[in-house]
């Protein structure tokens, strides 16, 4: 258990998702990977603050309306005049899994090291980036300097997000996600990702491997550390499993479970999220406890 009794502060990306539907329609939900990790974190009894740029619009509102009807402290929100808050256009198909549109927001970029310095004051008990903020400035250099800056003083958690990211990438982007995910506790990724990307785990350092249907794993220095096999449940949704995982394991770290343990919650956790719609689905702490064999 931490000793810290501060939020979780959660640095990233909000976005509105507006989902196609019969003729010319569209359903307006609010998302984004940062935001959807906040509120899952939420979700599970936790203490959270998100951090991350909106514009001043309508979009802008909604968001920042959703995440304070979810528990997520949004007192230190960024909303930006000059700029339009992102927007991610699906179509849903006919499996019931959405096609993406996704396209790369200036807002997403748009924290300054003065926006993040607030930060300090909260007396985190934990913090999560993720990497969109790094796809251009100022919010790569922030963000290389935030961890920098929090490394070795609470646990540092880092989602490399590559499958948003791919027809992005930039030497500069992938400087920075690797000089980030090399000062992180736990990094968030995937075999397919980091066999690009090229990330070590060294010391205490984590990498955790989502792997779909195949689990989880968890590895550290030395190899895997632990491993959870895939669950069998009926699938409707993949999108924002990611992101599920990401919340439980944070969460079930911060209630005092051993990686393990945190690491078969998170698993559970993801597959309960892809028996229903939308990408945010985190289900109880009991359902994903008994799944996971540790209730």
């Amino acid at each position: 258990m931490l000793s810290n009794n501060g939020p979780i502060v959660v640095v990233g990306t909000a976005a509105v998702d507006l989902i196609t539907c019969e003729g010319d329609s569209h359903e307006r939900r609010a998302g984004g990977s940062g935001a959807n990790i906040a509120v899952g974190l939420a979700a599970l009894g936790m203490d959270v603050c998100f951090i991350g740029g909106v514009g001043d619009d309508d979009n802008g509102h909604f968001i920042i309306d959703d995440l304070q009807q979810h528990d997520v402290n949004t007192a230190h929100m960024v909303v930006l005049p000059e700029l339009e808050t992102g927007i991610v256009v699906s179509e849903r198909k006919p499996t019931g899994e959405f096609a993406w549109k996704w396209q790369a927001a200036p807002a997403y970029f748009a924290l300054t090291d003065n926006h993040l310095s607030v930060i300090e004051g909260l007396r985190p008990a934990m913090l999560h980036l993720g990497a969109i903020p790094l796809l251009g400035e100022p919010g790569r250099s922030a963000l290389c300097s935030l961890a920098a800056h929090w490394t070795g003083r609470v646990p540092l958690y880092f989602s490399t997000s590559l499958s948003q990211l791919r027809t992005h990438i930039s030497r500069e982007l992938l400087q920075a996600i690797r000089h980030t995910g090399a000062l992180a506790d736990v990094v968030f990724t995937s075999y397919g990702d980091n066999a690009f990307l090229g990330l070590k785990a060294t010391g205490t350092g984590r990498l955790l491997y989502t792997r779909g249907e195949r689990g989880a794993a968890l590895l550290g220095e030395s190899g895997e550390t632990a491993s959870v096999p895939g669950h069998s449940v009926e699938v409707v949704n993949t999108e924002g499993a990611g992101d599920t995982f990401a919340s439980a394991f944070m969460a079930a770290r911060v209630r005092g479970l051993p990686e393990a343990q945190a690491l078969a919650f998170a698993n559970a956790a993801a597959a309960l999220s892809i028996t229903g719609q939308g990408v945010r689905n985190m289900p109880a702490w009991g359902a994903a406890a008994h799944l996971a064999g540790i209730a």
